[in-house]
């Protein structure tokens, strides 16, 4: 008989071997390919939010309990948030899609991380703080950019459209390693023993096939480690 693979700790939860599981999990599903991360057309009716969201919900540990849009605060309803069976807050995961990965990453998604983290009070924030972006390396065409990118850089944003649509990627990538360093910086000088509770603020991406982590704890990644999302 085989003997069953132990249970691991709740704060032990691993980010790299969540997102295979995802990847797994999204390579799998039928009727799903790469244009879903390029094409518009599967962002304007939230299909392709819908998927990944759904596979994310899918790829959590059988120990943990996924919980979507639960309030971690009164302005604040992230895309996921895992507990534990005493109902700490293990991780939150915030996904933007094809229309909101753009200047509400660095103005929004990244600032909540340091005004909301502490360590007690009535809701302590989780170890693990995941958001993934879906930013291409490639010309894009017809994304249904908001309002929020005038708002963000009014008096840039024409003159940067050309650059951010030849290359989203490129184009947000530096200022969201920036935006990473700058509010890990304040979270930790506000903190004591904030590093050695165990804290991990990651950035990954989805860029057409290919899932990265590319920034951990303010901090570019190294590795060169990509998971493939669609195909056999």
């Amino acid at each position: 008989m085989t003997k069953p693979k132990p249970t691991p700790p709740a704060h032990e939860f691993d980010v790299e071997d969540y997102l295979d599981r995802f990847a797994t999990i999204v390579r799998a599903t039928p009727g799903v390919t790469e244009d879903w991360m390029v094409d518009p057309y599967w962002c304007g009716n939230r299909w392709a939010h819908a998927m990944i969201c759904g596979a994310l919900v899918r790829a959590v540990p059988e120990h943990l309990t996924p919980l979507v849009e639960a309030a971690m605060s009164r302005e604040f309803r992230p895309d996921m948030t895992i507990i534990d069976s005493g109902r700490n807050e293990i991780a939150v995961i915030e996904y933007e899609s094809l229309n909101s990965s753009d200047m509400r990453l660095i103005t929004r998604d990244v600032p909540r991380f340091a005004e909301g983290y502490t360590l007690d009070g009535e809701w302590p924030l989780p170890k693990l703080w995941l958001i993934i972006s879906t930013l291409p390396s490639i010309a894009i065409k017809g994304w249904p950019w908001h309002a929020v990118n005038r708002l963000a850089e009014p008096a840039n944003n024409k003159a940067n459209k050309e650059k951010r649509d030849a290359n989203p990627l490129a184009f947000f990538q530096a200022r969201m390693h920036a935006a990473l360093e700058e509010q890990w910086a304040k979270v930790g000088g506000r903190l004591k023993g904030f590093e050695e509770y165990g804290a991990r603020l990651v950035w990954a991406n989805i860029d057409r096939n290919e899932l990265k982590i590319l920034n951990v704890n303010g901090k570019a990644s190294q590795e060169d480690e990509a998971w493939r999302l669609f195909g056999n």
